[in-house]
């Protein structure tokens, strides 16, 4: 399987575990606000997952701590791909 997938299916389980244990909230508010602007919920969870991946890779390439506020930032900006 290629890496990249596999890194995706990861980044996705993350964000349904955190749905399912509504942590951080955020994550199902960003959800609901996403399936409410049009987006289908695989489509609006996928959104999600790159967050995640984004935050993910700050922690390993940078050497830092997870950041709940620059998380929240970034699913606030949602459908604005971080960079």
């Amino acid at each position: 399987m290629d890496p990249k997938e596999i890194l995706r299916k990861q980044f996705l389980k993350v964000v349904n575990n955190q749905l399912r244990d509504n942590e951080p909230p955020i994550t199902a508010i960003t959800l609901d606000r996403l399936i409410q602007e049009g987006y289908k919920e695989a489509d609006a969870k996928q959104l999600i997952a790159v967050c995640v991946g984004a935050t993910f890779f700050d922690v390993v390439n940078k050497n830092e701590a997870f950041d709940l506020i620059r998380y929240e930032a970034l699913l606030k900006k949602l459908p604005q791909l971080p960079e």
